[in-house]
């Protein structure tokens, strides 16, 4: 069935993004024809990732159009200035900030997306841009299968290297209400407990689910203000990170992608077991990620100290 306009389709004859969400021909050709305008420089606010899909890069829509998958990443940069847009972006207002966001368009993950970050830090430079503590850099990743397993893991894995990731980041983002802890709600034991997708989305919601579709679609849900905003994923299929510091600096956005994008990846993988999960350790997790951002992840706790240490629990079943 179309995900657009419900009418119902042979799976050889749909259309898949890298959400997940099915289209018939027209659809698709309708959502990704609007998309692919390139020179927009669009100054309303409802171009942002969680009140609808951002405009496509043309790359990825071209991509899509042919039924292949593809990895795709997204950036919100929060900044305390007002300047020209550079391409590929849109400027939204966020009430949070006393300046501008600058959202991302859908960028392929490879060295063409990154090329667009890259552009953005150079104009951001060269129109002396500020971004004070206040600001925040909050990260997409597009194209991982919500499931329920899926689901389970990334949860579990996010609160088991909860306090190595809010060590990474300054002191103005660990106290900051927009990216609460999970281990503020929830422990590993309440997680492991739940046996099925609708006891998981009910107690994550804190309220009974009985069926996938029925999960809250509500843009500005409470739940979004995780570290790892899980909500949106279950809606809209991106995950969002929210817990770096606010920056322009093209090495340190992607850097902070790569970082979440393999751990990500190892957790989502069907190589990849429950147990798996619960075994992880500081050093297991360097393994996942590399030596290259190990020694770059020392660096940054170094600079900001160790958060405090908080005991994840775990019972045995």
């Amino acid at each position: 069935m179309c995900d657009r306009c419900s009418e119902r389709i042979f799976c050889t004859d749909a259309y898949q993004d890298s959400y997940g969400d099915y289209y018939c021909h027209d659809c698709f050709e309708e959502r990704y024809d609007d998309d692919s305008d390139d020179d927009s420089d669009d100054d309303s606010d409802d171009c942002c990732y969680l009140k609808t899909h951002p405009r496509t890069h043309p790359y990825v829509t071209k991509i899509w159009k042919h039924r292949k998958k593809i990895r795709t990443f997204g950036v919100e940069l929060e900044t305390n200035s007002n300047f020209e847009t550079p391409r590929y972006f849109s400027k939204v207002f966020d009430g949070s900030i006393n300046g501008k966001e600058y959202v991302s368009y859908i960028l392929p993950y490879n060295e063409i997306g990154f090329r667009v970050i890259k552009n953005f830090e150079k104009v951001a430079k060269d129109n002396s841009v500020h971004v004070g503590n206040d600001c925040g850099y909050h990260l997409h990743l597009g194209g991982y299968r919500n499931t329920y397993i899926n689901i389970k893991k990334v949860w579990l894995g996010y609160l088991m290297m909860e306090n190595l990731f809010f060590s990474m980041v300054p002191q103005s983002r660990r106290k900051s209400s927009y990216c609460y802890r999970f281990s503020k709600d929830y422990t590993v034991d309440s997680i492991l407990r739940q046996n099925n997708l609708p006891r998981l989305l009910s107690h994550f919601y804190e309220s009974q689910i009985r069926i996938k579709k029925n999960t809250p679609k509500d843009n500005y849900h409470r739940k979004r203000y995780y570290f790892v905003n899980l909500h949106v994923w279950l809606s809209r299929q991106t995950i969002e990170y929210r817990l770096h510091s606010g920056t322009t600096n093209s090495e340190k956005i992607l850097l902070w992608a790569e970082i979440n994008k393999r751990f990500t990846d190892w957790l989502t993988s069907k190589t990849t077991s429950v147990n798996d999960v619960l075994s992880l350790t500081e050093e297991k997790f360097y393994k996942i990620v590399g030596n290259k951002l190990k020694n770059y992840i020392l660096k940054r706790i170094n600079k900001f100290g160790r958060a405090k240490h908080e005991t994840i629990i775990i019972n045995e079943r």
